[in-house]
């Protein structure tokens, strides 16, 4: 994971936004 100044969050968002993509694509969305 990559340290710094809002990059935890926005990594943390990133990784949000796959998993989102990923539920989704298995029609399994949240």
């Amino acid at each position: 994971m990559i340290g710094g100044e809002g990059t935890a969050k926005e990594t943390l968002d990133a990784l949000a936004g796959d998993w989102n993509a990923t539920f989704k694509k298995y029609g399994r969305g949240q």
